[in-house]
């Protein structure tokens, strides 16, 4: 199995889910490549046009803004983004629950916290970003490893 998504799979994916919870886990998870432990860290105050990742910022679609909005409204700035009922952070078994139901519904496998990841990395890589800025953005020092898997599975 290839370690990323196809464009048309992740648009598919993005566009049949209809609970706004776990569209903003996904497209956050796709549009800023951030990993588990950093989506599940988001507090309502990293959030602004951008959303402060660790020691980055990075600037957000307006499609994904809006849904932010549209989903954040009425919280406190020091909540999590994503809770659980006790109002505590999603835990992250919780996340990889959500994109499995989804996947597996619509692509009929299951993806990873990860799998997005990489699929930003590749899709940035395809449309000829700088690597060091892919890097920076994502916050890993080498994304060779994701550019090597990419190659040997076409």
């Amino acid at each position: 199995m290839k370690p990323y998504l196809s464009i048309e799979e992740i648009k598919l994916l993005i566009l049949s889910i209809d609970n706004t919870r776990d569209r903003l886990i996904l497209e956050i998870l796709y549009e800023t490549g951030c990993s588990l432990n950093e989506l599940v860290n988001i507090r309502i105050k990293d959030i602004n046009k951008t959303i402060k990742i660790k020691n980055r910022r990075i600037k957000t679609s307006e499609n994904l803004s809006k849904l932010i909005k549209k989903y954040s409204k009425n919280r406190k700035p020091n909540d999590f983004l994503f809770s659980s009922r006790e109002n505590h952070k999603i835990s992250k078994r919780r996340i990889q629950q959500i994109l499995n139901k989804h996947s597996g519904r619509i692509l009929k496998k299951n993806i990873t916290p990860n799998t997005l990841r990489a699929t930003h990395i590749i899709h940035d890589f395809l449309d000829r970003k700088p690597i060091k800025q892919i890097e920076t953005e994502v916050g890993i020092k080498n994304i060779q490893p994701y550019i090597y898997a990419f190659f040997r599975t076409r």
